[in-house]
């Protein structure tokens, strides 16, 4: 079964890019989906986007339930719309610069392919998407972008 990342920042672009995979997922071939939102890191600083975040005590580490507020907003959007489809998936938040964490975790994961929207609701939107962009540059599996 193949394995599709879908990054999701909770825009219109995301629930697309969302509603896309599952058509895919009805109408071609069952598909895991797996939801993924990358905070970018708030003191400038690199982190390491292969560990999920640790909570405000630095105790264990976040999983998928366990987002925090800004994470659980960000997918909540297309956890409903997979939700109302009865489609299972998985869903995490990471912190990072958003591209490679976005590849990072594709890789990690074994996806074979991401699905993202052309735009979203980053401070560099009016940089016509250089999010996707990044993204495109730096896969080394397939990228679809959603209008």
């Amino acid at each position: 079964m193949l394995t599709l990342l879908v990054p999701v920042d909770g825009s219109p672009g995301s629930d697309r890019a969302v509603e896309l995979v599952i058509k895919l997922h009805r109408d071609v071939t069952p598909v895991r989906i797996r939801l993924l939102h990358v905070l970018p890191p708030n003191d400038g600083i690199a982190v390491d986007s292969t560990r999920p975040l640790v909570g405000p005590d630095k105790d264990p580490l976040i999983g998928p339930d366990e987002e925090p507020a800004d994470g659980k907003l960000a997918l909540s959007s297309a956890r409903a719309l997979l939700d109302r489809a009865e489609i299972p998936y998985g869903s995490e938040v990471r912190t990072g610069f958003v591209p490679s964490t976005i590849i990072q975790y594709a890789r990690t994961m074994d996806c074979n392919g991401i699905v993202m929207g052309t735009r979203g609701m980053g401070t560099t939107e009016a940089l016509l998407g250089s999010i996707a962009r990044q993204v495109i540059y730096l896969a080394d599996v397939p990228v679809t972008l959603v209008k």
